[in-house]
């Protein structure tokens, strides 16, 4: 069965390029990532949107350190009554300290 998801690349002049793929990928300069799966099939009530996933798209053969280590919270911020910012982030603590913090997709400022 085919998605009835269509998904396209959009050039610098406008230009919609048809793209033929199971998952969209963006990767931040922090390293961190953000994927949408592009299949949705008919019969899945979640069909009237996209899914996105902090990280990558879990997969059936990853242990659970594994998808521990390649998935991510989002974030999600409205921005306007049609914009959101979708953003990546992780809670990681100090297990000297017990101090968490959260690493995000922003670099580390050079000093």
């Amino acid at each position: 069965m085919t998605s009835p998801l269509k998904a396209y690349l959009i050039d610098a002049d406008g230009a919609r390029i048809p793209l033929h793929a199971h998952a969209i990928r963006v990767e931040f300069d922090s390293g961190m990532s953000i994927e949408m799966s592009l299949d949705a099939r008919c019969d899945d009530p979640l069909r009237n949107g996209v899914l996105i996933w902090g990280g990558a798209v879990p997969q059936p053969t990853w242990t659970d350190d594994a998808c521990e280590a390649l998935t991510l919270q989002l974030g999600v911020r409205p921005l306007g009554g049609n914009v959101i910012n979708v953003y990546p982030y992780r809670f990681e603590s100090d297990p000297a300290t017990g101090e968490v913090r959260v690493e995000t997709t922003s670099k580390p400022e050079d000093d």
